[in-house]
């Protein structure tokens, strides 16, 4: 007679129908036994997360030694859950922001001498106006992540410029304003320019 595993015995019939439903038997108990290992080792592995994630909380050296038994055990088992749980952990904390927050100014300095007191004037115009252009282009999901970082950029160097006191009449203060001013007019043409290519 032939015995497969322990609780099941099949006739010696040599036949080619009986040797292909023996061979189904043997492949439907495999199947059955594999399954029977992958639902032990959810298990073990939801109790491994579980001991590691109450040490991290609690620091008990009681749980620690169990899950170090765990890991001597079943060390394959061990190195998934970890795996996993670093993974689980990951998604769960929130993502950093994609782009520089856009500075606000809080203290416009405007300057005595008249060229770069209108300098300063025409910079926070188009500032006004390139803010406007990149949160409806925002709003509308056109907005990739180069153009959000030029710009952050760009806003970052204006609020500088604003902010700074500099020598009234100076030609350094003068170049450093007509510097930031014709960026700044660079980047909200491109703006105003994709703007445009939505439908605005």
């Amino acid at each position: 007679r032939i015995v497969h595993g322990r609780d099941q015995d099949f006739p010696d019939v040599r036949t080619l129908e009986y040797n292909r439903f023996i061979e189904t038997r043997i492949l439907e108990a495999a199947a059955e036994a594999r399954a029977l290992l992958e639902s032990r080792e959810e298990r073990q592995s939801a109790r491994i997360k579980s001991l590691l994630l109450h040490y991290h909380r609690t620091r008990d050296e009681t749980i620690k030694a169990e899950f170090d038994e765990a890991n001597r055990l079943y060390p394959f088992v061990f190195a998934r859950a970890w795996q996993e749980l670093k993974a689980e952990r990951a998604q769960s904390e929130p993502e950093p922001p994609a782009e520089q927050p856009e500075p606000e100014i809080e203290e416009t300095i405007y300057p005595l001498d008249t060229a770069q007191r209108e300098l300063v004037l025409e910079i926070e115009r188009v500032r006004e106006e390139l803010e406007r252009d990149l949160a409806e282009l925002k709003a509308r999901g056109a907005a990739d992540d180069i153009l959000l970082a030029t710009c952050a950029k760009i806003l970052y160097r204006v609020h500088e410029s604003l902010t700074q006191r500099a020598e009234t009449g100076s030609d350094f203060a003068k170049r450093r304003l007509a510097m930031t001013k014709n960026s700044l007019v660079t980047t909200y043409r491109q703006v105003r320019a994709r703007l445009s290519r939505q439908g605005a």
